[in-house]
Formats: C-alpha cells, sequence, structure tokens
C-alpha cells in the first residue's frame, strides 16, 4: 500500500512540475515571427506636432510614376525591330518593316512601339521613316506614355517639334496625369517648355494631385522654365492637393525662382493644407538666403 502512495506522490508531483513549466513557456515565448514584442504603433509622420521632412515627401510622391516608367529603361522582351529602331539601324528597320510591314506597330512587353522606341533614344531619321509608314505618333504604353512624353522628359527638342509636326498630341497625359509640359518642366527643360507652349500645351493642366507645370518648374529650381510658364499665363496661385502653390516648392528649392515668383506676385503667405506658409518650408529646408528674402517680403510662418 505504501508503495502504491509513493508511486502516486510521484505521478502528482511530475505533473505538477511539467504545469509550471508550460505555463512560464508560455508567459516567456518569443513574438510571432514579423512582430516584435512591444506592437505600439509608431506614431505616424507630422503627429504630435513633429515636422516631416516635406521635400523628401514630395520627391518620394513624384518618384513613384518614373519607378513604374524608367523613361523606357525597364522594356520587358524586345522584338528584332525594337532593338534596331532604339540602335537607330535604319537599313535594319526598312528590312524587317519590307518582310512584314505588320511590325510597324509591334509591342514589346510593356506596349513600346518600334517608334516609342526610336523617339526615346532619339532616333530622328527612324522615326521619320516609321511615321513615312503610317506608324502612329501617339501610341501608348502601360503607362499611358507617348513619344512625346519621352522628349519631352529627355529635352529633345528636334525630336519633341518632329513629333508635334506628325499630329502628335501636346496635352496627352500619361495614367498619373502628366502632360509632356509636367516633365518638360519638372526636368528643367526651358526650350522644350517654349516648344510646346508654342504648340497649343495647357500651361494650367493638372495632374492627378492637381499639380501644375509651375509647380514642377519650381520644385526643378528651374527659373527660365518657370519664366516661360508665367509669361504664358500659369497661375501663380494654383494649389495642388496638399494646398501648396508653387513659392512653397520654390522656397525650398531655389531662391531665383522665389524671386520671379514674389516680384510677379504671388502670396507670400499662401498656407498648405496643413496651415504652413513658404518662409516654414524655407526655413526647414534649410534655405536660409530664401528664408531671409520671403521675410523681407512681408512673410511669416
Amino acid at each position: 500500500m505504501n508503495s502504491l502512495k509513493n508511486i502516486v506522490l510521484v505521478i502528482v508531483l511530475a505533473a505538477a512540475v511539467c504545469l509550471a513549466g508550460c505555463s512560464k513557456s508560455e508567459k516567456t515565448s518569443p513574438a510571432p515571427e514579423g512582430k516584435a514584442k512591444n506592437e505600439n504603433p509608431s506614431p505616424a509622420p507630422g503627429a504630435q506636432g513633429e515636422d516631416i521632412n516635406i521635400e523628401a515627401a514630395f520627391e518620394s510622391e513624384e518618384d513613384k510614376e518614373d519607378q513604374a516608367y524608367s523613361g523606357g529603361h525597364v522594356l520587358g522582351q524586345l522584338l528584332p525591330i525594337h532593338v534596331a529602331a532604339s540602335k537607330g539601324d535604319l537599313d535594319q528597320v526598312r528590312s524587317i518593316i519590307k518582310s512584314d510591314p505588320s511590325l510597324l506597330e509591334a509591342r514589346s512587353t510593356y506596349n513600346h512601339t518600334p517608334l516609342r522606341m526610336a523617339a526615346d533614344n532619339n532616333r530622328v531619321e527612324v522615326v521619320k521613316y516609321l511615321i513615312s509608314k503610317g506608324a502612329k505618333v501617339d501610341a501608348r504604353d502601360n503607362q499611358n506614355f507617348t513619344a512625346l512624353h519621352d522628349s519631352a522628359q529627355r529635352g529633345n527638342r528636334e525630336m519633341a517639334a518632329l513629333l508635334i509636326r506628325s499630329g502628335a498630341d501636346v496635352n496627352a497625359k500619361t495614367k498619373q496625369g502628366h502632360a509632356p509640359l509636367h516633365f518638360a518642366s519638372k526636368y528643367g527643360h526651358p526650350e522644350l517648355v517654349k516648344v510646346l507652349l508654342d504648340h497649343g500645351a495647357d500651361v494650367n493642366a493638372k495632374d492627378n494631385k492637381q499639380d501644375a507645370p509651375l509647380h514642377f518648374a519650381a520644385m526643378a529650381g528651374c527659373a527660365k522654365c518657370s519664366e516661360k510658364l508665367i509669361d504664358k499665363g500659369a497661375e501663380l496661385e494654383a494649389k495642388d492637393f496638399y494646398g501648396r502653390t508653387p513659392l512653397h516648392y520654390a522656397a525650398m528649392k531655389s531662391l531665383e525662382v522665389t524671386q520671379i515668383l514674389v516680384d510677379k506676385g504671388a502670396q507670400v503667405n499662401a498656407r498648405d493644407a496643413k496651415n504652413r506658409t513658404p518662409l516654414k518650408y524655407a526655413r526647414q529646408s534649410k534655405k536660409a538666403g530664401t528664408a531671409v528674402f520671403i521675410k523681407k517680403h512681408g512673410g511669416v510662418e
């Protein structure tokens, strides 16, 4: 009997030890993979009065389309005619079209045509030949870019003029709502800005975030672009989705463009959706000279 009691006692003690160990293990077990032990969320940028890097935020927003598009560098699968057109090999392009005319509008994985490939690489003679054969100058890719968008981005004035003479739509828009004039302004090509404006480009065209070409010219710090846009009637007080005027962008990028905008009558104390003025942008971007200029003209935070 005593032997039986001893056995039962041992079993009970073992069970108690096991339960204690399991309970301790559950309390100290690591968090599931991919989650930190402390799951308190970090405050969102700008929360609790925290300032964000305005310029970095703008570039992040606007670079999304550039990454999706990559200016024709991410091309996917190409046919021999795409390669020949991009290299400017006119004899090879002629030979391929002669053997199979249907390849005139052949599409790559990302919907680039031979003309688009040639235009993107500034192959003027190839583009002239393809147009003479009936190629569509406004053929669109997966992001709704046309050859004229490429030329505007690259600053290829001769190519842009050729495309426009051949019927290219100067106000064609990408999926993000960008017209060629947005790109010419964004990448600082004043001569392209002039060509587009002279051929009917909408100086106040808005993209999906309500940015106009003058917003882009100001952010690029392109004084000549800004002047040409203003001379054609660009709205100085145009506000984008975030309530920013061109002066907000100029204030964190270029004293020269800031001076041009203020001299033309831009409101120095315009406020964005978060109640920030151009002076706030200038100071946060460490543009001391611009901040002094704005303050001298009545700017406040």
